[in-house]
């Protein structure tokens, strides 16, 4: 099998076992002993992701828990995964990114927010599609989604929509609406700047840009998601995230 389909695999089996079972011995197995962390509650290694299981182990685990929503992307040696969870009475949108190498978890990213009871386009910030179409279009689209995040997010060059997003573009950004309207206009309203990007990721019609920006004067860490169809971005979903000045370790988020 190809490498990300063993990787995304391997991620799936960590959800099942290590969040869903808090199973010490699978995780003791598959995490890398010189593991970098970019979480900011957590500390880096294998000796702090220990720690966050061995918490996990102390939480009292519902009687008939609802299974969460999940979408994985993965591409080479990573693999995202955007879920819809509950985490301290709240519903949380989470993006985490995992780097695996020779079959054990290596590095990890994540952003989290809180999801609001009511967003500007009537549509929940995760939900929808799931399965990956259009595998031969992997680098195309990474190619349009690149393109457009440069053109229209950093450069802020409201004219260039048409040249990327489809007219009825389905959106979950809470304070976004719908449609290419609803995109121009927070372009041209919101106080949301996004300035640099680090990485993207991309499998099929599903691409990944990990960012960073500001939001006022507070640095914040970006995952925006598209799905593509006919060269044309047809569906977005984000979670950002501030950036602490204090952290549990020197990584930094991004």
């Amino acid at each position: 099998m190809s490498e990300h389909i063993n990787n995304t695999q391997l991620i799936r089996e960590v959800y099942r076992r290590i969040f869903g079972q808090a199973d010490v011995e699978f995780a003791n197995k598959v995490i890398a002993e010189d593991y970098i962390q970019h979480n900011p509650m957590i500390k880096t290694g294998k000796a702090g992701v220990m720690e966050f299981i061995g918490y996990l182990t102390s939480i009292p685990r519902p009687a008939n828990p609802v299974k969460p929503f999940m979408r994985f992307i993965a591409e080479g040696p990573y693999v995202i995964v955007h879920s819809s969870m509950p985490w301290q009475n709240q519903q949380n949108a989470t993006v985490d990114l995992y780097r695996i190498q020779d079959g054990k978890l290596t590095e990890h990213w994540d952003a989290v927010e809180i999801e609001p009871s009511s967003t500007a386009s009537g549509n929940p910030m995760v939900e929808g599609p799931v399965e990956i179409e259009d595998t031969g279009y992997t680098e195309q689209n990474k190619s349009i989604v690149r393109k457009f995040y440069e053109d229209v997010f950093i450069s802020q060059h409201r004219t260039s929509l048409d040249n990327y997003v489809d007219p009825a573009l389905i959106q979950h950004l809470p304070e976004v609406a719908n449609g290419q309207a609803g995109l121009q206009e927070y372009i041209s309203t919101t106080t949301v700047v996004r300035t640099r990007i680090h990485r993207i990721i991309g499998e099929g019609n599903f691409v990944v840009v990990q960012a960073e920006g500001k939001v006022k004067n507070d640095s914040y860490v970006f995952y925006d998601l598209f799905r593509l169809s006919k060269e044309k971005i047809v569906e977005q979903w984000g979670v950002k995230q501030a950036i602490p000045a204090t952290m549990a370790h020197s990584n930094g988020m991004l």
